[in-house]
């Protein structure tokens, strides 16, 4: 997931989440990965393993959230400020996380 300000823009934060789940719908494996929100793409794996053994609820995946935020440094740029690139990706962490285990739940 992307946010740009217009469609094929360079995005202002990206994020790709990848999840597995057992037969219990507890998360087995997760790799998470940002772009856009420093020099080069951000591994964020370690901040989302805290959800491995875990279903998938929205407190949980807002701790990923919070994690994901304090380990960024974005610099900003002209387009956002380094705080509302922050903000987007932890918007966009969740939504991703959401999305993934969606999908996979429900293959």
């Amino acid at each position: 997931m992307e946010l740009a300000r217009r469609r094929g823009d360079f995005a202002l934060a990206g994020v790709a989440a990848i999840v597995s789940l057992d037969e219990d719908g507890k998360f087995t494996d997760i790799r998470l990965a940002l772009c856009g929100v420093g020099e080069t793409p951000v591994d964020a794996s370690e901040a989302a393993a805290s959800l491995i053994g875990q279903r998938c609820t929205d407190k949980a995946i807002e701790t990923v959230a919070a994690e994901v935020k304090s380990m960024i440094a974005p610099s900003g740029n002209v387009h956002a400020s380094a705080d509302y690139q922050r903000h987007i990706a932890g918007v966009l962490t969740r939504r991703a996380l959401a999305s993934a285990h969606e999908r996979v739940a429900h293959a």
